[in-house]
C-alpha cells in the first residue's frame, strides 16, 4: 500500500493511507431496519503510520496509549512494559520477552516475569456499536486480546481472548478455539461472572486460528445483547437478562440482591484494550512460556492489522427485492425445534418483516418468529412471506422418527470396577456413544471419543493424566468408541497419596457444540503381573445408581468396622444411619445430593466401592 509520512508535533509518525484496509469488506451485522452503518473515525485505526516503541508516554496515531486503562501493570507473572507495543509495518504489534533472573511469587509458585504489552483507546465506546479486528494470534501459550472494559472494571466484553499454541492441558483452551465472552463483575467483595456454557469456547472444529489472520467481532446491539461473528460469521448470540447477568451482578441498587431486580445489564462506557498476557491461573498450571518459546519472537508477537468501530444511523435503504430461507431443507425427528431465518434483501430495508405458514401444521407447525416444532412423522412445507412487495421462499421439513438424546457410557462399569489392572500393562477401554439424531462427533480438540486415566486429589484437582483417543468416532453420529492406556510408568494405587483415586473419564464434543462425558471410580491399579486381577477389598453394593437406600454385602467383614462417604469433590459425608443383617449392610443415603461417591469400609481390611446417588 502507498503511504505519504508526515512528521507531527504530537513526537509520533503518522502515515495516511489512501484507503483503509477494511475498505469492501461488508460489516456482517444487520444494522436494523431503515438503519445503515456509520464508521466511528474516531476510535478506528488501520495502523497505516509509524509509532516506534518507547518506554515513555505514547499516544499512539492520536488512539492509544501505551498503557492500560489505570496503573495496574497485569496479572502476575504479567508485566506490561510501554515499550512492548507498538505500531510497524501496518500492525500494531506487541511483543514478548523475559528478563533474566526476574521473578514472583504466586501461590507459593515461583514464577519469571513476562513483560509484554498493553494499549488502550483515547476514546470509549457504548451501544449500539459494531467492533471489529483484523488480528493474527501468537502460536504462544500467552493470551492474545482484544476487549472492552468500563472504567470502573464492572462490565467487559471480551472481543477476542485466544492462546495460540500447541501446548494446552484442556481441550476448551487449544489453538482451535476463540474465547467469545464477557463478565460482570463485583469489586468489592470481589465477584466475577461470565458465560460457561461451550459456546464461549467457539471453535469451527478445524481452524487453527493462530495460522493466519482473522477478523473477530462482536455487535454490542443494547445492554442485553450481544453478537460474535468471526470472518464475517454469526457465530454466537447472548440475548437477555439471564443471558447477560443472571446473578444481578449490574443491579444499579445493591449489586447481587436477587430480590431486588435493578439490572442495568452491559451499560456503561468502555474503553478498547488490545494486550497480551501470562494469566496467572494459566501460568500456575506451567502454561507459561519457556526461555526456549519466547526465543521465538515470531510466535510471541500479537499482530492487529486493523481495528473498526461502526454505530447504526439512520439512512436511506431500497425496498425489499427478495427473500430466501435459511436453512431450506431439513431432515429431523419427532420432538425437536429449531429455529428458520428469513434472509430479506436488503436485509435493513425499512420493512424487513415476514409471515410464515406451514402446509401441514399436524407434521410441523412455525411460530411468527420462525421457531418449527416437529410434531409427528412426515413432510412438511414451510412458507415465508415478506409484508413489502409480498415475495415469498420455501423450506421442505423432512421429520422422521424419535430423536434420541446425545449421550456416552462405558461397556461395562463393572469390568473396571470389579478388576484390577497391572503397572506396565495395558488398560483397555470402550464406551458407547451418541451423537444425537441428526449430530455427528467432532473432533472439538479432543481427537473424536477421548478416553482418561486421573489421578485425582480431594477437591477432583487433577495430579496426573493418561490418555488415548479414538479418530474413528470423528464425523459418526454413534458407534462404539475403544482405546488402550498404556500403564507404563502409572503409579500403582498404593502408590499414590493415600486420598487419592483413579477416575476413568471418557468425552466428546458433537457438531451441537454440546460437551457430553461419563466417569467412574475407584480404578486400581496394582503392582502385578497379571491382568484383571480380582481386587480382594472390592465391596459387591447394589442398586447402583441408587436412590434413598443403598445395600451392601459383607459378609467378608471382620471384627468391629467404620463406614466413610466421600463426595465427588472430596468432602467426607457424615453417615446418617444403617441396618445390618447377618449378610448385608442397609446404608441409608437419602439425604445425601445427586452425584458420585466413594464409600469406604474399614475393618480388618480396607473395603471400598463406588455409587452414583440419583
Amino acid at each position: 500500500m502507498k503511504k505519504v509520512t508526515i512528521l507531527l508535533a504530537l513526537n509520533f509518525v503518522v502515515n495516511i493511507a489512501f484507503s483503509q484496509d477494511w475498505k469492501g469488506i461488508e460489516v456482517p451485522a444487520n444494522p436494523g431496519s431503515g438503519m445503515v452503518w456509520e464508521l466511528q473515525d474516531s476510535v478506528s485505526d488501520d495502523f497505516n503510520y509509524d509509532a516506534p516503541p518507547t518506554s515513555s508516554v505514547n499516544i499512539m496515531g492520536g488512539k492509544w496509549v501505551n498503557w492500560y486503562h489505570n496503573s495496574w501493570t497485569g496479572p502476575l507473572p504479567t508485566v506490561w512494559r510501554r515499550d512492548h507495543i507498538f505500531v510497524e509495518d501496518g500492525n500494531m504489534k506487541v511483543i514478548s520477552s523475559r528478563p533474566e533472573g526476574d521473578s514472583v511469587s504466586v501461590s507459593g509458585q515461583k514464577l519469571a516475569v513476562s513483560n509484554l504489552g498493553c494499549a488502550t483507546s483515547t476514546r470509549q465506546v457504548q451501544y449500539p456499536v459494531y467492533i471489529e479486528a483484523n488480528v493474527k494470534i501468537m502460536k504462544s501459550v500467552l493470551a492474545s486480546n482484544v476487549w472492552l472494559l468500563s472504567s470502573d472494571d464492572t462490565q467487559e466484553i471480551d472481543i477476542c481472548e485466544a492462546y495460540g499454541s500447541d501446548r494446552w492441558n484442556n481441550p476448551f483452551f487449544s489453538n482451535k478455539r476463540l474465547h467469545l465472552s464477557h463478565h460482570v463483575f463485583i469489586r468489592q467483595p470481589f465477584t466475577d461472572w461470565q458465560p460457561s456454557d461451550p459456546g464461549s469456547f467457539y471453535t469451527n472444529d478445524t481452524t487453527i486460528w493462530s495460522d493466519g489472520y482473522h477478523r473477530i467481532g462482536v455487535y454490542w446491539r443494547d445492554p442485553w445483547h450481544l453478537e460474535y461473528y468471526v470472518d464475517g460469521e454469526l457465530v454466537r448470540v447472548r440475548s437477555g437478562k439471564n443471558q447477560i447477568d443472571p446473578v444481578f451482578h449490574t443491579n444499579a441498587v445493591n449489586p447481587g440482591d436477587r430480590n431486588n431486580d435493578t439490572r442495568t445489564g452491559l451499560s456503561k462506557p468502555m474503553d478498547i484494550i488490545i494486550n497480551t498476557e501470562d494469566q496467572t491461573w494459566r501460568a500456575l498450571q506451567g502454561l507459561t512460556p519457556t526461555d526456549e518459546e519466547l526465543a521465538n519472537k515470531e510466535d510471541n508477537t500479537f499482530n492487529v492489522d486493523w481495528i473498526r468501530v461502526y454505530k447504526p444511523v439512520e439512512g436511506q435503504v431500497g425496498p425489499v427485492t427478495a427473500v430466501s430461507i435459511d436453512p431450506s431443507d431439513v431432515n429431523t425427528f419427532v420432538g425437536d425445534t429449531f429455529t428458520l431465518k428469513a434472509n430479506v434483501v436488503p436485509r435493513n430495508a425499512n420493512d424487513a418483516t415476514v409471515v410464515w405458514e406451514s402446509n401441514k401444521p399436524e407434521v410441523a407447525s412455525i411460530s411468527e418468529t420462525g421457531i418449527v416444532t416437529c410434531h409427528s412423522e412426515g413432510e412438511a412445507i414451510i412458507t415465508v412471506t415478506t409484508n413489502e412487495n409480498q415475495l415469498t421462499a420455501t423450506a421442505k421439513i423432512t421429520v422422521s422418527g424419535q430423536y434420541i438424546a446425545p449421550s456416552i457410557s462405558f461397556d461395562d462399569n463393572s469390568k473396571y470396577l470389579n478388576n484390577s489392572f497391572p503397572v506396565g500393562g495395558n488398560l483397555e477401554v470402550s464406551a458407547f456413544y451418541h451423537a444425537g439424531s441428526g449430530s455427528k462427533v467432532i473432533e472439538g480438540g479432543l481427537g473424536g471419543v477421548k478416553f482418561w486415566l486421573r489421578e485425582i486429589r480431594p477437591g477432583w484437582s487433577v495430579a496426573n493424566d493418561y490418555v488415548i483417543s479414538d479418530s474413528t468416532a470423528i464425523g459418526k453420529e454413534s458407534g462404539t468408541a475403544t482405546g488402550i492406556i498404556s500403564l507404563d510408568g502409572v503409579p500403582a494405587t498404593s502408590e499414590i497419596p493415600s486420598q487419592n483415586w483413579y477416575f476413568l473419564y471418557a468425552t466428546f464434543e458433537n457438531s451441537e457444540d454440546e460437551f457430553l462425558d461419563t466417569g467412574i471410580f475407584p480404578i486400581q491399579i496394582d503392582n502385578t503381573t497379571g491382568t484383571f486381577t480380582p481386587i480382594v477389598n472390592q465391596l459387591k453394593i447394589f442398586p447402583n445408581p441408587a436412590y434413598s437406600l443403598l445395600n451392601i454385602e459383607h459378609k467378608d467383614l471382620k471384627g468391629d468396622y467404620n463406614i466413610q462417604l466421600i463426595s465427588a469433590t472430596g468432602e467426607m459425608i457424615p453417615v446418617k444411619g444403617f441396618n445390618s443383617n447377618d449378610k448385608n449392610l442397609q446404608l441409608n443415603i437419602d439425604h445425601l445430593p445427586k452425584g458420585f461417591y466413594i464409600l469406604r469400609i474399614f475393618a480388618d481390611n480396607v473395603y471400598t466401592a463406588s455409587f452414583i446417588k440419583k
